[in-house]
């Protein structure tokens, strides 16, 4: 039991508050702590109960309410809980309360992220603390300096919220391309096809409806010489010369001596029409008569004229002048236009417009067919997946594997690629190449990680052209980066048609770690017979 020692009733002070005492006993001998029990004697009477009233050793009658992880100490007239048992690493001691507090190591700039690197900040945890790559707002890059930057993108792209630049669809406003023209978005650009084409010669109208002629001498974008005069046709135009003038090898009208050129049999030749010429034979004729023994001679002089006509070859004479976008066919002092199968005439009747029977629905025979739509004609395509692989439902024209889980060291696991994609280009025979020296066809574009690096490889399988057809080869097409995660395939040589041609491209993606994985994009590409 404890006890209570007080040498005289002087401890107390004037004020309530008691002095230091000279001695306390109590079971475990402690100096007396006056700022703790400053309240047990606050008052006269307090003091005086104390002096009189022994005090309870609530740790010795267990009447404390003491954790077990903590120790009971008596003291005057109460107790304390004092905890024994450590917080472990990651939390303090609050000695007021007992409780275990969790060490903020990021504030307390106890933590190691630093080290890593400035992209790295610290986010505080109970006990411990994590390391995590620092996040930037949206539409924003973590630069390696460990600042965000807003993305830059370049044209043809716009950022995401992640900061990655994605493809803008052009073809989604409505302004992009005029009317009577159809958008097909590309990475990074548009191309506008026109629904109607038009030939050399013609143009389409403001409305975008039809075909119609270019008054080439109107406008002075003829070519003829000195002297000739020009003369629009539907399509094209003539240069002609005076009558009695002819062209020479400059393009220039000059006079044609008559005399010399028809060696005195003709007295005059006049020209009326490119076609139509006009000859004057002067000639005499000796007649005599007899009439009895007198015979009387004389000579008559005749003046005769022939005209002729002869047909001209519009197809063979003005073929530089595409009279006809199509097959010219001569006819007696005319021409017409016709088309082969496949096609059908415009409504300026030189134009052969494509029929595209893939519209018509049904027309191959398979359900699971690609119809693909070519100059004059059509192929149905059957996309049949490799073995362990499958079709996805979003992209008919795209194969994945059905496991991409890969053991370690596998090597054909890893060098089997992660998808296929059927790919299908059609285009005209002799296809004219742009002054850049190349017409993009294809592209495909890897991951935009800077961790990341692609490369890229083209290879031809296979090209089937009729007999005396020159074969395409690899060397008619270039495969060329545009970045640092795609590239681009382009025609560099005219091919002639009808043959169809196979190309394989196939990009393989690396990490730190070695080849992460790789992509298939298989090109079928249809050269038509004409080349309209």
């Amino acid at each position: 039991m404890a006890s209570l020692v007080l040498i005289d009733s002087s401890q107390l002070r004037a004020d309530g508050f008691e002095k230091i005492p000279d001695q306390i006993i109590y079971p475990y001998a402690e100096p007396y702590d006056l700022q703790k029990h400053r309240s047990s004697f606050n008052t006269t009477s307090a003091l005086a109960n104390y002096a009189t009233e022994a005090d309870v050793n609530e740790c010795q009658v267990n009447s404390h309410n003491c954790l077990p992880t903590q120790r009971c100490d008596n003291t005057i007239g109460s107790f304390q809980c004092i905890r024994f048992t450590s917080c472990g690493t990651g939390y303090t001691l609050n000695a007021e309360t007992g409780d275990c507090e969790d060490d903020n190591e990021c504030l307390l700039g106890s933590d190691n992220c630093q080290a890593l690197g400035p992209i790295w900040v610290c986010r505080n945890t109970p006990g411990s603390f994590r390391c995590e790559r620092k996040l930037c707002g949206p539409k924003q890059t973590l630069l390696p300096s460990g600042d965000c930057k807003n993305a830059e993108c370049s044209v043809g792209f716009e950022p995401n919220e992640q900061g990655q630049c994605k493809d803008i669809n052009e073809c989604q406003l409505p302004t992009t391309c005029q009317r009577n023209q159809r958008c097909f978005n590309t990475i990074g650009s548009y191309r506008c096809i026109n629904l109607i084409n038009c030939g050399g010669g013609y143009v389409l109208n403001t409305e975008g409806t039809q075909c119609v002629d270019i008054d080439e001498c109107a406008q002075g974008t003829h070519d003829c010489g000195r002297g000739q005069i020009c003369q629009n046709r539907q399509g094209g135009y003539l240069c002609q010369c005076p009558t009695g003038y002819t062209t020479n090898h400059l393009k220039e009208c000059v006079d044609i001596d008559e005399c010399t050129r028809y060696a005195g049999q003709l007295s005059h030749l006049t020209t009326s029409s490119p076609h139509e010429i006009k000859t004057t034979f002067l000639y005499d004729i000796h007649q005599a008569t007899k009439r009895g023994n007198i015979v009387q001679e004389w000579t008559e002089r005749y003046l005769e004229t022939w005209w002729s006509c002869h047909d001209v070859d519009e197809c063979e004479q003005f073929k530089e002048r595409n009279l006809c976008v199509g097959i010219c066919v001569n006819q007696p002092g005319s021409y017409s236009c016709k088309c082969p199968d496949g096609y059908r005439l415009g409504s300026d009747g030189r134009t052969c417009q494509d029929e595209d029977e893939c519209l018509a629905g049904n027309v191959c025979d398979h359900p699971d067919d690609v119809c693909i739509n070519t100059r004059g004609g059509y192929r149905c395509n059957t996309i049949s997946c490799p073995a362990n692989f499958v079709k996805e439902t979003e992209h008919k024209n795209r194969c994945r594997r059905i496991s991409s889980i890969c053991r370690e060291g596998d090597t054909n696991c890893l060098n089997t690629p992660g998808s296929y994609s059927f790919n299908f280009i059609t285009f005209v025979s002799n296809l004219a190449i742009p002054p850049v020296g190349q017409l993009d066809l294809f592209t495909m574009r890897g991951p935009l990680w800077s961790t990341t690096t692609v490369s890229f490889t083209l290879d031809m399988l296979d090209s089937r052209a009729p007999i005396g057809i020159e074969r395409a080869t690899k060397e008619h097409f270039r495969l060329r980066r545009t970045s640092h995660n795609q590239a681009v395939i382009s025609l560099i040589k005219k091919i002639t048609g009808p043959q169809e041609i196979e190309l394989q491209l196939t990009m393989k993606m690396y990490h730190s770690a070695g080849l992460g994985g790789s992509a298939v994009a298989r090109l079928f590409i249809y050269v038509s017979q004409y080349e309209f």
